[in-house]
């Protein structure tokens, strides 16, 4: 047990410090669903409500009254810094060691169906791929589906292998969680609860009538951990109108549904171009590297022969976005990061059976070298490109962090001077969720907003301001971002 819990550990600082490279520059900013996350996280840590002064909300409404925050990733964040202080650091160290947690767990998956050589396999694909690496550094929920998806597996694999029902109602715990994880999990988690259905009813009407009741039990134990989580639905909807479904139905033709499910599956879309938007893609690296594409084709073939628990991998792989087709979404990579952990157990598959190809040793030999060399290529490409130039060709679209700064002395210079904080009213004025996270980093109470001259401000002052010609005050700041100066009287 020591020795499981040292390799967790060692596996976990090495996935955390690749994350957490460059991870506050890279990207240059924070979007402002990022900001939204932030701010109630504060809110939530200091007083227990959130931005609309609800008490501990299951989902807390943010953005303008715009998009609804799922409770996972924001009560995470949360507890993080109630744990560790607010910071921007600390919101982003948090995203990248919720990966990191992603990353053990998909390595313990793998041990249990592949030897541990190609459990690191599936480790190291998991934390290389693009879409998990690009993740890793928003605090966003997008991937937060991940652990609860790969936990649901784990127990539902230790059933198959020791029939504790037990285990199973961990499994439908963990994928009921999954739901409320990310919004794109309403597509997943009713198809992966069918799918699990279908995988332990198979033997049901196998035999005798009088040995239904006896295998009925892994069903109904498997419903008893996922049940719960469908049947609060009605009141959460009711207390949270849109939080879950949104407040829009689609009604997309068969075509539509069809083109949107299946270009879940483009090629070029998984493999060389990613999502849509460039906050979630670099715009030239597919959501998984290239090379692994032979890999991943070998794994499906092998898991269709193997059948088993690979088979019913392929089979949530493939069919686990069905329901995407009912959103519209089209090359969203985001949304489809619950996959990740299944690709990985895939490609891992795929390498094993072609290394186990005897017969033709050399040949087998031959084209792993070249594969496993096109893969180190390929993310060496990825890598470079992310570290150095990603930041710079997406600096305008997302929100710069700069003011941080800014808030940072200001609240420094009220302590250390004992002055009343004051912020100018053209800063204020187009604020925005990540300007008001980054200022309630520094105040518990929001500085008062000065809306006239700035020879009118009280003495025992100091102020934030864009203006540079204040003579009537003591400028002590002049080379603050985007032109800002502090003031004191």
């Amino acid at each position: 047990m020591t020795r499981v819990l040292l390799v967790g550990l060692l596996l976990f600082v090495l996935a955390f410090a690749l994350f957490s490279y460059k991870l506050t520059s890279v990207p240059d900013g924070l979007t402002g669903d990022e900001g939204a996350f932030g701010l109630n996280a504060v809110l939530l840590s200091r007083n227990l409500h959130d931005e609309n002064d609800r008490f501990l909300p299951v989902f807390v409404l943010s953005l303008e009254g715009k998009d609804w925050r799922q409770p996972v990733m924001q009560y995470y964040f949360t507890l993080m810094f109630w744990l560790f202080g607010a910071s921007l650091g600390i919101i982003k160290m948090s995203s990248a060691a919720y990966m990191g947690i992603s990353a053990v767990l998909v390595f313990y998956l793998a041990s249990k169906l592949l030897t541990k050589k190609y459990s690191f396999v599936a480790y190291f694909v998991f934390i290389t791929s693009p879409i998990v690496v690009i993740h890793s550094h928003l605090a966003l929920d997008n991937h937060a589906p991940i652990p609860f998806v790969v936990l649901w597996l784990i127990f539902l694999l230790d059933y198959t292998k020791h029939k504790r029902l037990v285990s199973l109602v961990c499994a439908g715990v963990f994928l009921g969680i999954s739901f409320y994880a990310h919004k794109s999990m309403r597509s997943f988690t009713p198809v992966w609860s069918i799918l699990t259905c279908l995988f332990l009813v198979k033997d049901v009407f196998w035999g005798t009538i009088h040995g239904w009741t006896k295998r009925l039990k892994p069903l109904l134990a498997f419903c008893l951990g996922l049940l719960p989580f469908f049947a609060v639905i009605p009141l959460l909807e009711y207390k949270y109108a849109g939080a879950i479904f949104g407040n829009q139905v689609a009604s997309p033709t068969i075509y539509q549904f069809f083109t949107s499910y299946l270009a879940s599956f483009d090629p070029s879309f998984l493999f060389v171009t990613g999502d849509t938007l460039l906050y979630h893609s670099t715009g030239i690296h597919g959501m998984f590297l290239l090379a692994l594409l032979p890999l991943s084709l070998a794994g499906i073939y092998i898991a269709v022969r193997n059948g088993k628990f690979w088979l019913f991998l392929l089979a949530a792989f493939v069919f686990g976005p069905l329901l995407i087709g009912m959103t519209g979404s089209y090359h969203r990579a985001s949304r489809l990061m619950a996959l990740s952990p299944i690709f990985s157990l895939l490609v891992a598959f795929g390498l094993k059976n072609l290394r186990e190809v005897k017969y033709k040793w050399v040949v087998s030999r031959l084209v792993t070298g070249i594969l496993v060399l096109l893969v180190i290529v390929n993310g060496y490409d990825f890598f470079r490109y992310y570290w150095t130039s990603y930041s710079p060709a997406t600096k305008n679209i997302f929100w710069s962090t700069e003011i941080d700064k800014s808030f940072k002395l200001l609240r420094a210079e009220s302590e250390k001077r004992h002055l009343t904080p004051y912020i100018d009213y053209e800063i204020t004025a187009n604020q925005n969720s990540i300007t008001r996270f980054l200022q309630t980093i520094y105040f518990i109470q929001a500085p008062a907003v000065w809306k006239t001259s700035l020879s009118a401000l009280p003495k025992g002052s100091v102020i934030l301001t864009p203006s540079q010609n204040a003579d009537i005050l003591q400028k002590i700041y002049t080379d603050l971002p985007f032109g800002h100066a502090i003031y004191i009287k």
